[in-house]
């Protein structure tokens, strides 16, 4: 009973220190705002290649979908 009390209590406040706002140092906003542009940038540049990838694989499932509900008919 004990040892799951302490358990309980550990996953709170991991918990809570996990999910709790952690505000950004005053000197780090230049900073952030690089490292923002940055990642906008990057996925700016894939974005027609997700794209593909995204297409090519629902090419894949409704083939698949289509292959399944013959089968499921015949």
């Amino acid at each position: 009973m004990k040892g799951s009390c302490v358990t309980i209590v550990c996953f709170i406040m991991s918990c809570l220190f996990w999910f709790s706002p952690h505000p950004a140092r005053a000197g780090d906003t230049g900073e952030m705002k690089d490292r923002i542009d940055f990642i906008q940038q990057r996925l700016d540049r894939g974005t027609q290649t997700a794209k593909l990838w995204q297409y090519s694989w629902m090419t894949v499932h409704t083939a698949g979908t289509l292959l399944s509900a013959t089968s499921a008919i015949e």
